[in-house]
């Protein structure tokens, strides 16, 4: 308001200034410069209007000089009095074209300036989004009690993202009432007493029964991303006829769906539209594929059952003519490994790589890759929306070839569709004739007496009994939880062997103690679980740019400046390379060389390993199952009895939608009639025949 009024006083100032020097020129004879008053307004105009309201006024200003030179009495010499006012007018013109250009710069600047505000203030609401995924993707891995879960969820959203309120709520198909089940925030007595209700009456026409009404996002206020519809397109194609979910509700571009009625029961249970999506993928895939004559092979087995050499076996037959992919880089360079020692010169990429995507792909159709052959080795880690992607790109006819370790597929992760499709097929093993599971069941480390005792206690773990030791086994028992870490240090500096803990920080608390003996100029701080400089890295996931610089996967690196960790897995890095080179990495290309996650060691192998079982979510049985199962000479398990019982008495399942997928796709096509070849008329090939054999027609 202010701005205006200013704006209004400069222009009558304006006004004033430019009909007083018009009339002091009209009653005054010719001088030399009776127009120098009117750079007075020309200046003003800096504050008023647009960069053409500057042309506008010069304009009016010559009229006036010239009008005032003809109507004025004379003064001196006429032609003198004329060249200067042309000399004020091509002034005034000098100073209305800098002034406009003056404009146009502040002008560019204020835009700038307001994209600036507006891109931080997106940024800033995308790290809140952000945020709250990550607390409520944790609240989804540690809560198992629906009720407790929807009401994290409200909290989480009330208190990351400002709500005022926050409520999930129940639908009755048969009534058409949306109970509230859960609730955060202010207008609890509003909840309570409303009815709410999706059918055709008054109480049905607000922004909930319509959402509910016809399936589409209602926003009253706010920003919200478009893919409801897509969602619901998506249900009804692949899953079939749609039941009504029990609630739909956003975050960070994806959907957290109820899917309990898709499952024909009640049982509470949680989908991001991600792998909902990828699972009805492979699953309509899957079954289209052994059902039009495509053949699928799956070698499973317990480590050390030999899965990777029959897969490298099969690809040094196929003479490197088969596509696919590992699900880590460490099973990918080992699967290259086995290949090179039976001959084969094939090197093997993540599945990434190997079948042309990228992950989160969001595009909505893939063309097959035309080749005969398809592989995926660690098929048990890979994520149900690449194993969704995967699957549309086999082309038809063709044979996948696939290598499932059972058991090693930790609860929280990329998924497990690789052992809910080995449970679907033991449970249908007559569904697909195509379809060949080949369970590896001697398990050939046995046969080396010194290390038979590691494979005894992973099987051990992974019935769920408590495990001794044996030969290349150990287990040191510590009366306190408090010295289990103490003890894993000292023990991991003795034998030079690589820790693996079921959390990051407990790895990180790890590697500083060991790197504390080493003599590193590094300050412990148990609390920061940030790199710190002089820290040595080690590369697992080298990009093309670690390539270009003489690193690969299991290089060294050491850190040249502190950082802290980042939930942003493309965050950068500065270390020092090969030849002292500095270069920036991503965070996701580097790990701690001393000690490392269970998830992060899925898929590789090391001869000595130290484990160290502390209290947490993630010490479950099947982390300590793979844990275990990574070494290869020697293993060492430190722990408390009853910390040793407890991890293996927690077997936390998390199982997909896949089977029920299966089942429908399955149903679908047996409802289809069978497609009917059609001939093709085979040309008649012209080639040249030798003269005594050529007959006429």
């Amino acid at each position: 308001m202010n701005k205006e009024i200013h704006k209004r006083w400069m222009l009558f100032a304006i006004f004033v200034v430019v009909q007083a020097e018009f009339v002091w020129d009209l009653i005054t004879p010719n001088d030399l410069i009776d127009w120098v008053w009117y750079f007075i307004p020309i200046y003003l105009s800096i504050y008023v209007g647009s960069r053409l309201f500057s042309y506008l006024l010069a304009g009016l200003i010559s009229a006036l000089i010239l009008a005032a030179f003809n109507w004025s009495s004379t003064g001196i010499d006429p032609e003198i009095a004329l060249v200067n006012r042309y000399a004020g007018i091509s002034t005034v013109w000098f100073m209305a074209v800098i002034i406009s250009h003056f404009k146009q710069v502040e002008l560019k600047y204020r835009l700038s300036e307001q994209g600036l505000l507006d891109k931080s203030a997106s940024l800033q609401r995308l790290n809140e989004i952000l945020h709250a995924s990550r607390l409520v993707a944790a609240s989804l891995n540690r809560e198992t009690d629906a009720s407790k879960l929807l009401s994290a969820v409200c909290e989480i959203l009330v208190k990351t993202r400002g709500y005022v309120t926050v409520w999930i709520g129940q639908a009755k198909p048969e009534t058409k009432i949306i109970i509230p089940v859960a609730h955060a925030g202010g207008n609890e007595d509003f909840l309570q007493h409303a009815q709410i209700t999706w059918d055709d009456s008054s109480l049905g026409q607000g922004p909930t029964g319509t959402a509910f009404r016809e399936h589409r996002a209602v926003v009253i206020d706010g920003h919200i991303f478009h893919e409801t519809k897509f969602l619901m397109e998506v249900l009804r194609v692949i899953v079939g006829p749609m039941a009504e979910p029990y609630f739909i509700w956003l975050l960070n571009e994806r959907y957290v769906l109820s899917v309990g009625k898709l499952t024909g029961s009640d049982e509470f249970k949680v989908a991001w539209c991600d792998n909902l999506l990828g699972e009805a993928r492979f699953a309509w895939r899957f079954i289209e594929h052994c059902r039009r004559g495509g053949r699928f092979e799956i070698y499973y087995g317990e480590p050390g059952t030999g899965k990777t050499e029959k897969l490298a076996a099969a690809l040094v037959a196929a003479q490197g003519r088969a596509t696919g992919g590992s699900a880590q880089n460490a099973s990918a360079d080992l699967l290259t490994d086995r290949i090179a020692r039976m001959g084969g010169n094939q090197k093997i990429k993540t599945v990434y790589k190997g079948y042309d995507f990228y992950p989160n792909d969001r595009r909505k159709s893939f063309n097959p890759i035309k080749r005969k052959l398809f592989f995926i080795d660690e098929f048990g880690q890979v994520s149900c929306d690449a194993a969704g992607i995967i699957a549309l790109r086999w082309k038809p006819g063709s044979t996948v070839l696939t290598a499932l370790g059972v058991g090693q597929n930790l609860p929280v992760g990329a998924g497990r569709i690789g052992e809910d499709l080995l449970d679907w097929l033991t449970t249908n093993p007559t569904a697909l004739p195509t379809c060949v599971p080949t369970p590896l069941l001697q398990n050939h480390r046995l046969k080396d007496q010194k290390t038979s005792g590691i494979v005894r206690f992973f099987q051990q773990v992974g019935k769920g009994e408590i495990p001794v030791a044996g030969p290349g086994m150990d287990i040191i028992y510590c009366v306190e939880q408090g010295e289990v870490m103490k003890k894993v240090i000292s023990v991991a500096i003795q034998i030079k062997a690589l820790c693996i803990l079921p959390t990051r920080a407990a790895a990180f608390n790890a590697s500083e103690g060991i790197m504390a003996s080493e003599r590193y100029d590094v300050e412990l701080d148990f609390s920061d679980t940030s790199y710190k400089a002089r820290e040595r890295l080690i590369i697992i996931n080298a990009s093309e740019n670690a390539t270009k610089h003489g690193l690969r996967n299991g290089s060294e690196v050491e850190v040249a400046e502190d950082v802290a960790l980042s939930c942003n897995p493309n965050s950068k890095i500065a270390v020092w390379g090969r030849n002292n080179n500095r270069l920036e990495l991503e965070l996701n290309e580097v790990a701690r060389k001393h000690s490392r996650t269970g998830h992060s060691v899925q898929g590789m192998e090391h001869p000595v390993v130290v484990v160290g079982i502390i209290p947490s979510r993630p010490a479950n049985r099947r982390w300590l199952f793979t844990a275990v199962s990574r070494s290869r000479e020697h293993c060492v398990v430190v722990c408390t009895k009853d910390g040793l019982s407890d991890c293996v008495g927690k077997n936390p399942q998390r199982a997909t939608l896949l089977p029920v997928l299966l089942d429908r796709a399955l149903a679908a096509f047996k409802s289809l009639p069978e497609p009917v070849a059609v001939k093709r008329k085979s040309r008649k090939r012209r080639d040249k025949v030798p003269i005594e054999e050529n007959t006429l027609p």
